[in-house]
């Protein structure tokens, strides 16, 4: 297995490969949001792949198998909702994420303990307070 660093090399190298895909025609109309929406029309050059018009998503665009689910700073992310959950993480290639239903005595709680035991964050609660202050 590759080393975090390696693999945030390769996920950026990766990633710069891939075209964004945009619904065809946002750029003209501000009306139109640049999220992907499949091309239908019958006459339409973009969905009968005439040469020059913006990419269609195919399965040959899939991210490369061992990166893909990789958080971009190269780690997995895990879902962690209680202090257990943090037992099971391997701290060299995987990190925490905090659910979003706890609140936020709780997740500066689990936070604290996974800084003790060097396991990453990947959301952090961003005032980190005190236990006396709640």
């Amino acid at each position: 297995m590759k080393t975090v660093k390696e693999l945030q090399f390769l996920i950026k190298k990766i990633k710069k490969r891939k075209p964004k895909f945009v619904r065809v025609d946002s750029w003209r109309y501000k009306k139109l949001n640049p999220r992907w929406r499949k091309p239908r029309g019958t006459d339409s050059k973009v969905r009968r792949r005439f040469s020059g018009r913006t990419p269609l998503p195919d399965p040959g665009y899939r991210t490369a198998k061992r990166i893909r689910g990789l958080h971009p700073s190269g780690y997995k992310p895990v879902l962690v909702s209680n202090m257990r959950d943090l037992e099971r993480i391997n701290k060299d290639f995987e990190a925490a994420i905090l659910s979003r239903t706890l609140s936020k005595r709780k997740k500066v709680e689990i936070q604290n303990e996974a800084l003790q035991r060097g396991i990453k964050v990947l959301n952090p609660v961003k005032s980190t307070m005190e236990e006396g202050e709640l």
